[in-house]
Formats: structure tokens, sequence, C-alpha cells
């Protein structure tokens, strides 16, 4: 088994047509070693929430290396959290308590319109006094989303730094209506935490929260977004959330892409990029084991002598997480090759690099049909998602990609008999936002 990170470039065709050049997609895919399991501990014989693995002593009990967490917390204990969200919340934080272990720091931090660190970033000594305070969190008030967020990545950057799995999980159920309440003060403070090391997971439950602000913040962040319909999910999410962090092979992931002379990168699918001369950047999130990375980039070909050229240049940066040894470079060239039109061979374009590619524009797509429905467009919505599924469907052989289609057809049956409500709009957000991340997990 390999313990070296791939980087892999395959372009839609190898060659155009020297008189008039042409349209190629690349695809870039960075793939994370696998490596042995890390058992999940759990303090009774039944393991993780809701009958998931555990029966170990915790996280570091299993065999695969992985790298010590720094997590703070943040939970919002607004009244609206009162019953089913709160007491499902607190399984989640007991569950999570019992796997973390001597090497990682724990911070826990309870929100509403006033703001408590029920535990300082520290090393969980005692886990039945923890898991108690967990318990003693009542609900009540407004929602202070700003406030939580600040105690939280101040307890997380407390001990920031490499070598760490820093992050901070974001939980609400409702509208931030203290401090901070504007989509672009938020959206900054996610992005400067990113800038310090810190990543930032939000999860939404209900169907009250601003799923706009929650995706822009996670993307901003560097971390995840989970829409959590039910609060029964609460404790299954925070598991799948933590798996993820307990993987974690690769950190601060730097992609480029430089065109050659003669080839214009016309955009970019999936990951926001920075634009530079003749060149885009992309900075990537936490890669985990086992876990491909995919982004398609649209480059135009300009006509030219026929012969075989280099189209591009990829080069990746990043943080070896697995085996400790620091800043990691990869390199590739992709050659291309311009041929007279009438030597064109007549074949389709890579079905890979086309399927990545509908993936993409499907988010689009689902942005789309999310504005028209926002502007009660409704006809027009649903036959944007049937366009979507149309494009999908010759991948419906994919099990991630046939949930997708099922829970789009469901959307559009909504739309069609008027029954589309805030649900319908947060599971499209929810299933943009995966598409565009490549996190295609819920």
């Amino acid at each position: 088994m390999s313990d070296k990170m791939k980087l892999k470039g395959l372009l839609s065709r190898n060659q155009v047509a020297s008189e008039h050049g042409g349209r190629v997609y690349l695809l870039v895919q960075v793939t994370a070693p696998d490596r042995p399991a890390v058992r999940q501990g759990g303090s009774g014989a039944g393991g993780g929430p809701d009958g998931g693995p555990g029966g170990g002593s915790g996280p570091g009990s299993g065999s695969g290396k992985r790298l010590p967490l720094n997590l703070a917390a943040v939970l919002d204990r607004s009244g609206s959290m009162q019953g089913a969200k709160l007491a499902y919340t607190q399984k989640a934080m007991s569950f999570l308590v019992d796997q973390v272990d001597k090497k990682d720091v724990l911070a826990l931090v309870a929100y509403d319109d006033q703001v408590e660190v029920v535990q300082r970033a520290a090393r969980v000594r005692n886990k039945d006094l923890l898991k108690g305070q967990v318990q003693a969190i009542r609900a009540g008030g407004m929602t202070n989303l700003s406030g939580g967020l600040t105690a939280g990545a101040r307890e997380a950057r407390r001990n920031a730094g490499k070598g760490l799995v820093n992050r901070v999980l974001l939980m609400t159920d409702g509208l931030a209506n203290q401090g901070v309440t504007s989509s672009e003060g938020l959206v900054a403070m996610a992005a400067r935490l990113r800038e310090e090391g810190v990543l930032l997971t939000t999860l939404g439950v209900g169907d009250t929260f601003d799923e706009d602000l929650l995706t822009a913040m996670a993307e901003a962040g560097g971390g995840n977004f989970y829409y959590i319909e039910n609060p029964d999910r609460i404790p299954a999410i925070f598991s799948q959330e933590l798996q993820g962090l307990l993987a974690v092979a690769g950190q601060s992931l730097a992609l480029r892409v430089r065109s050659s002379q003669g080839v214009r990168i016309e955009g970019v699918l999936g990951y926001p990029p920075t634009w530079g001369p003749g060149s885009v950047e992309l900075d990537l999130p936490d890669i985990y084991a086992g876990e491909t990375k995919s982004l398609v980039l649209e480059l135009s070909v300009a006509p030219g002598s026929p012969g075989r050229v280099s189209l591009a240049d990829v080069e990746l940066v990043y943080e070896d997480a697995l085996n400790g040894s620091g800043e990691v470079r990869l390199s590739l060239e992709l050659p291309f090759e311009r041929v007279p039109a009438d030597a064109l061979p007549d074949e389709p374009e890579n079905p890979e690099v086309m399927r990545e590619a509908s993936l993409a524009w499907s988010s689009l797509a689902v942005d789309e049909a999310i504005r028209e429905a926002d502007d009660r467009h409704y006809e027009r919505s649903s036959q944007v998602l049937e366009e979507t599924i149309a494009a999908l469907s010759p991948m419906a052989d994919d099990e991630a990609v046939a949930g997708q289609i099922e829970m789009l057809r469901e959307r559009v049956e909504e739309l069609r008999s008027g029954q589309y409500e805030a649900s319908s709009r947060k599971h499209l957000r929810a299933m943009s936002h995966q598409n565009r991340s490549g996190r295609r997990h819920q």
C-alpha cells in the first residue's frame, strides 16, 4: 500500500484540429493514500451512536496513524433547541467526548444570547464530568451565533498549529439575531479563521436556519456543511464528521494550473479559484485517507501548427499528515497534440472527465433552480431540475449519484404539486455544496 498522495490529470480529448483549435476539459484528481481504519471506541457495548462501530478504548486504539485533534464544538442552546434537538445534540456530544483520547484537545461552547465556555480547550481528563456538564445545558434565549463562533475560535486558536487537525464545529437551528448578524460579516469571520489554520464545519438543524449563510461560511472556512433535517440524525452526522477528522491525510493543499502558450483557462468547475496571469490557484480543504478530490477546468486551445505541445502544468503542494514529512510537492505535465482536421479520430470524449464535468455542472444547475424557485418561478425551477436529472442519469450506477437523482425527483414533485418548502430548498443547497466540495456524503 502506497503512502504517497497521487496527482492525476485527464483530458476530455488529446487532440484538436490545428486549423481552428478547440475546447478541452481537464480533470485534475488528488487521491490520498488509504490506511488501516482507526477503531472507534465507546463507553458501552453498543459503540457509536445509533448502533455505530465501537468497543475499543477510543480513536487512538486502532492501528492507523492519525493527527491529534484540536477541536472546538460550538452548540446552539437558544429556545428553539428545546426538546429533541437539544437531547440528540447532548447525545452526540457525549459520544464525541468518548472518542477523544489523551493526545486530543477539546473545547465546548454553548450559546444563546449569552455565550458560555463549558470546557476550555484542554485534554479531557474526566470524561464523565464533561458529559455531565453537557447534559446540564439548558435551552433558552436568542441566537448570538457570532458570539459563539468567536468564543469557539478563541479556544481553537490556543493550541492551533501544524501537526494537528484544527477544526471548529458550529451548530445552529436558527437565524443569527444577536451580535454580528450580516452574512458578509459572518463569512469574513470564517475566512479569517481559515487563514489562521483553523477550518470551520457548519451544521444546520431543522428548517429555520439560513442555509445560504451556513454553506458560505463552511466554504469560506474550508470545512463541511451538513443539513440535518431530523434531530435524531444529529448523532450520526457528528460521528460522520468525526470519522473524517480522524482520517485526515493531507492539509494545506494548494493546487496551481498554469496553461501553456496558445492555451487559455476559461473556467474552473468546482472550487473557487484565484486567477493569475495564465494560471489559476486553488486552496483545497483537508483530504481524508482514501479520498479523491476532483476538479474540472475548461481550456481553449488556439489554432496552430500541427505537432505535440504541452497543454498545461499542474503542481500540488501539501502538508503530509500521514508520515510527518512536512511540505510535499507533486507536479505533472499534460502533453497534447494539434493535428489536421481530417486526421482527428472519430471518438467520444473521455467518459470519466465528462462524468465529473456533469457533476460540477449539476451544482450550477441546482443553484439556478433555487434562484428560480426563490422568485416563485416554480415551473422553470422544476424544468431545470429535470434537465439535471437527465444529465446525471447516465451515471446512475454510482450509488451517490443515484441518491442525488432520487432527491431531485422528490424536489420536482414538490415543485409540481405546490409542496416546495424550506426543507426542499435546504436539500438542494446541501447537494450543490456536496458536489462542489467533492464530498457527496449525505
